[in-house]
């Protein structure tokens, strides 16, 4: 094969810039960059992925408009260029000028892989950090020298927000809960019951997978509420990125949303603060919310009195992670 390369100029566009309900401007926060790799490959005859042309390129942005980079593609052949942006640390700066991963394992772009929870992100369901975006796009030789040579960043996801919209309320629940030392729900669990959770993605093909053992369990995420308080900034209580097969992109899950009085360790979810055993003694409220659906690049709000049980549960999908889909509403 012919290995003659040229240099072009690309502009990587992000679509809708990171999903959260909590920032209403696209912005990156402080000690954060956005961090791009950017990887041209050859095609076979089919267009589909042949080897990598030329190196991976690695680099990391406080700015949240497009992005241009220069790469080396095939010259007078069709080739893809494979893209992917996350979050990371400013301190996670490689001396070539490059990025270390945090929320996802990007060694291979074959087996992109959503990284363990570690003590340091103890925040991990509520911030809007796990966002990332992806493409993976072919290109012709007549293409090159376009002056809309760009390629669009997508979400490989689909979101899921939880809201419970009762703390007001907490005095309901008994004598368990009190607010008199910031309240002591210390913990809130959510269940995937359900089909498992693909905790892999290969970039290449644009398909997510299991990772050996995670073919079919139930999938369980313990997320410590730190600042558990009674204002409304609480009431968004949980945030998970879930990775959607773009073939069958709807799918149904029955959900468990539990509270606990008791306080989950940062670490290890195992165990309590104090190094016990962390069981359901210590549970103030329990929720099993049935086909709830997810959909490829679409936020799945769920919105009720989760602690005091009373009452409807809205959920609702959202295009784009922006505007509300009417034809998706339903009421729980």
């Amino acid at each position: 094969m012919d290995e003659e390369g040229e240099v072009v100029s690309i502009v990587l566009q992000r679509e809708n810039g990171p999903a959260t309900k909590a920032l209403s401007v696209d912005v990156i926060p402080t000690n954060y960059v956005l961090r791009y790799i950017v990887q041209v490959y050859s095609v076979k005859a089919d267009n589909s992925i042949d080897a990598p042309f030329g190196p991976r390129k690695v680099f990391g942005t406080t700015e949240t408009t497009d992005q241009t980079v220069a790469v080396t593609v095939p010259k007078g052949v069709n080739f893809r260029i494979v893209a992917w942006a996350d979050f990371v640390p400013k301190s996670f700066k490689n001396p070539d000028e490059s990025y270390g991963y945090l929320f996802y394992n990007t060694t291979s772009l074959d087996q992109i892989q959503i990284a363990p929870i570690t003590f340091a992100y103890s925040d991990y369901f509520t911030t809007n950090m796990r966002d990332a975006f992806c493409a993976n796009e072919l290109y012709t030789p007549t293409q090159l020298h376009s002056s809309n040579f760009k390629i669009q960043l997508r979400r490989p996801f689909a979101q899921l927000v939880i809201y419970t919209m009762d703390l007001d309320k907490l005095e309901r629940i008994g004598e368990m809960v009190s607010w008199e030392d910031g309240g002591t729900i210390k913990t809130v669990k959510v269940t995937y019951e359900t089909g498992a959770i693909y905790d892999c993605f290969n970039l290449l093909t644009g398909i997510p997978f299991h990772s050996v053992g995670n073919e079919s369990k139930a999938h369980s995420h313990t997320s410590l509420l730190a600042t558990t308080t009674k204002d409304s900034q609480r009431k968004h209580l949980f945030v998970d990125y879930l990775l959607v097969d773009p073939i069958n992109e709807t799918k149904l899950n029955n959900i468990k949303v539990n509270f606990y009085s008791t306080k989950v360790h940062y670490g290890d979810k195992t165990i309590d603060m104090d190094g016990n055993p962390f069981t359901e003694d210590g549970l103030v409220a329990a929720n099993t919310l049935m086909n709830i659906p997810f959909k490829l690049n679409h936020q799945t709000n769920v919105r009720g009195n989760l602690l005091t049980m009373t009452g409807a549960i809205s959920v609702t999908l959202e295009e784009g992670f922006l505007e509300p889909d009417k034809e998706e509403k339903q009421n729980y």
